[in-house]
């Protein structure tokens, strides 16, 4: 029997909260759904509770690895194991609101969408499922998206988590989950599936309740080397990924090559201790000399000067603040205002 929707839920030694986040799809007012639940090698009891919920509920598929592998890889099994023709995904610690799939699976159907994606509502660790009224008669806010590649607003305006996205299975299985990143992995996804999507709708719907808990990934999102190697990681693979498809889609990937180049140099930068900045400058040095590499037209500056005209010119003038130091900004200022350098565009 064919399935219209898959929900993939990675789990990870999440007992506290599954059972909870399992009701939430078990509640679903969507009748042809399928739950496929990827255990990621837990050590606590939450296969145990997973399986009371497999036995009451043929809707609910559960695929144990072996070992501790990553989210990604969970994921991945997911998807590969998915029937559904749509898909999206759900994490162990949040819930979905009751009419989630219906109202995103009617809006998809609708308007023969590639992909529909929702909003979320942040809640705090002690949430409790029960006695959420069900809003069946509510009108949300549809936004058509034509030729989303050249939009790049519908893709930034907000933040790229893969579970509030429902998107056709065929376009989904263009790209994997790259092992290992962390964090990272969802925007990395995202970006990779936009030369795919030909439609996109955003409904200012509240699909998910995301629950800022004690194993919530952006709770625990400490800055960090392994933090800066995994956006370094993921700006390379990007690149690389537009590089050799640059003549088979229409996507603006300088706009996303900057703004993930912000992400890295501009948030980490600025949010970690001032006695852990020279450690992590020099685990970006690879993605700063890509950059001077990129943009030679300014080979008669040195690296830092590059760096900074770079976010100058992209408006990112905090950025280049740090890169120079007063004397360095000033001129640079008045060397503007001549206009004696080429510009690039970048």
């Amino acid at each position: 029997m064919s399935v219209d929707v898959s929900i993939i839920i990675a789990n990870y030694n999440n007992e506290k909260y599954i059972e909870d986040c399992l009701r939430s799809v078990q509640q679903q007012n969507f009748n042809n759904l399928e739950i496929v639940i990827v255990d990621d090698g837990s050590t606590d009891d939450s296969v145990k509770k997973i399986k009371q919920f497999i036995h009451k509920d043929s809707r609910f598929v559960l695929v144990q690895l072996e070992k501790n592998r990553g989210v990604s890889v969970a994921r991945n099994t997911g998807l590969q194991r998915a029937k559904g023709k749509y898909i999206t995904f759900l994490d162990s610690d949040d819930c979905m609101t009751p009419d989630a799939i219906s109202i995103l699976y009617d809006i998809a159907c609708k308007h023969d969408a590639d992909a529909v994606k929702a909003q979320r509502i942040k809640v705090l660790e002690n949430f409790k499922l029960d006695k959420i009224p069900k809003n069946k008669h509510a009108i949300y806010k549809e936004t058509v998206v034509l030729n989303p590649a050249k939009q790049m607003d519908a893709w930034f305006s907000d933040p790229m988590f893969v579970w509030l996205y429902l998107c056709k299975k065929s376009i989904l299985l263009k790209q994997k989950f790259i092992k290992n990143m962390r964090p990272c992995e969802d925007v990395n996804f995202i970006i990779k599936l936009i030369p795919y999507i030909n439609k996109l709708i955003l409904v200012d719907y509240i699909s998910v309740f995301y629950r800022l808990s004690d194993n919530s990934i952006m709770q625990n999102y400490v800055v960090s080397n392994k933090t800066i190697k995994s956006k370094l990681i993921s700006f390379i693979d990007i690149n690389n990924f537009f590089d050799a498809n640059k003549n088979d889609c229409s996507v603006n990937y300088q706009y996303i090559s900057n703004k993930l180049m912000c992400d890295l140099l501009l948030i980490d930068i600025f949010y970690i201790p001032l006695i852990e900045r020279q450690n992590l400058l020099s685990v970006g040095s690879k993605i700063m000399q890509f950059i001077c590499r990129k943009y030679s037209i300014y080979k008669y500056y040195n690296m830092r000067t590059r760096l900074a005209i770079w976010a100058f010119k992209n408006k990112w003038y905090k950025l280049a603040r740090f890169w120079l130091d007063n004397d360095y900004f000033s001129k640079y200022t008045r060397l503007k205002k001549e206009n004696i350098y080429e510009d690039t565009n970048c």
